[in-house]
């Protein structure tokens, strides 16, 4: 019988705990696991960001939007991340270090309903449907958000 000595046992029990960890890791946190969930990100600029967040291997955000104000006083607007003028690509590697949290958003939320196109828009003149919580952004196709008092 082999004679394991005291370094190979540490070894082990570390390369052990660390698959465990990670199994753990993976098997509950679908953010961590690569399967994206809607998710708010704020960072230290104060910028707010909502998309699909992947954190492994980066801090990643896909089919990233923004909040921008509104048309009108008191309300604020989703604008999609790629639509800006530079053109971006629609993804956002975050620097760990600026965020100052991230939030996963529950399914079934405005945000989620405005991002996915399932508030249906009014047309341009005509009042918002009563009880969605969103105004339409009469300059584009972007739903508005108005703000808590």
């Amino acid at each position: 019988m082999a004679k394991f000595s005291k370094k190979h046992i540490f070894i082990f029990l570390v390369l052990a705990f660390i698959v465990v960890v990670l199994a753990l890791v993976f098997s509950r946190a679908p953010l961590f696991a690569g399967t994206p969930r809607y998710a708010a990100v704020y960072l230290d600029t104060g910028d707010l960001y909502f998309g699909k967040l992947t954190l492994l291997p980066k801090f990643t955000l896909t089919d990233a939007w923004l909040i921008q104000p509104g048309p009108e006083e008191g309300t604020t607007s989703i604008a999609r991340f790629s639509d800006a003028a530079w053109k971006p690509a629609g993804v956002i590697n975050f620097e760990r270090d600026h965020v100052v949290f991230w939030a996963p958003i529950a399914e079934g939320s405005q945000m989620i309903d405005a991002i996915e196109g399932r508030i249906q828009q009014p047309p341009a003149g005509s009042a918002a449907p009563s009880g969605n919580g969103l105004t339409p952004n009469l300059d584009d196709s972007s739903p508005t958000i108005p703000e808590e008092e």
